[in-house]
């Protein structure tokens, strides 16, 4: 019986380009729900408040009585609840270990790209210097994850 492995070496140059366009594909989708879903999260409370006055109005105008207001706003608020703590617990969480997988990806295809054997020296070293540039970063996100930076411009 023979088991198959992954080897770097044996990668050809349309495989490795394969992984990289992989990574950044699954790393744009990723980023794309994470900000959508802060997004959501960001503006949870507006829509609870746009809905509630909403509500107001239709008990003004006789559409529904003063109890189904009252069920409804904790509907609402229940679902605000739900909106802010799913981002923060689940869907963050979800992203960065996709991101994590997608930088995997980027990091097999980039030491692929230089043991193919394409392009001179200095084009390898480069490529395996980025590939230890993406797996320190991987690292150090791993390491610490709620590292970040700041720049203020102005006076």
């Amino acid at each position: 019986m023979s088991r198959s492995s992954f080897n770097f070496t044996q990668m050809d140059y349309q495989k490795a380009q394969k992984y990289i366009m992989l990574g950044f594909l699954i790393a744009i989708i990723a980023i794309a729900v994470m900000f959508a879903s802060q997004a959501l999260a960001a503006n949870a409370q507006d829509w609870a408040d746009f809905k509630i006055a909403r509500l107001g109005e239709e008990v003004n105008w006789g559409v529904i009585t003063d109890n189904d207001r009252d069920v409804q706003v904790d509907a609402i608020n229940f679902w605000v609840e739900i909106m802010e703590t799913m981002q923060a617990s689940f869907i963050d969480l979800i992203c960065n270990f996709i991101m994590y997988v997608a930088l995997a990806f980027v990091f097999i295809g980039f030491v692929g790209l230089a043991f193919t054997g394409t392009g001179d020296e200095k084009t390898r070293r480069f490529l395996l210097m980025f590939a230890a540039f993406l797996l320190f970063l991987m690292i150090f996100a791993l390491l610490f994850p709620n590292w970040g930076f700041s720049l203020n411009v102005g006076p």
